[in-house]
């Protein structure tokens, strides 16, 4: 692992997802895919590049408005 920047990020996207956390293997196959820009759920093939970041939504989901 090399690109330890990405790999947090996969990290991230996944939990962002709910899948299991134990499963790595899974985790590591979202790493060398290219991390969350290659998330099959999120970008399937054949569906637009550009979707909504779940840990974004998330965010936005849940953030508290009088911490702004």
């Amino acid at each position: 692992m090399r690109d330890l920047p990405r790999w947090q990020a996969s990290l991230e996207h996944w939990l962002a997802h709910g899948w299991n956390p134990l499963n790595i293997p899974g985790m590591l196959e979202l790493y060398a895919r290219g991390g969350p820009a290659a998330c099959t759920r999120c970008h399937p093939p054949g569906s637009p590049a550009h979707k909504p970041n779940p840990i974004q939504e998330l965010i936005e989901k849940y953030a508290d408005p009088r911490d702004a």
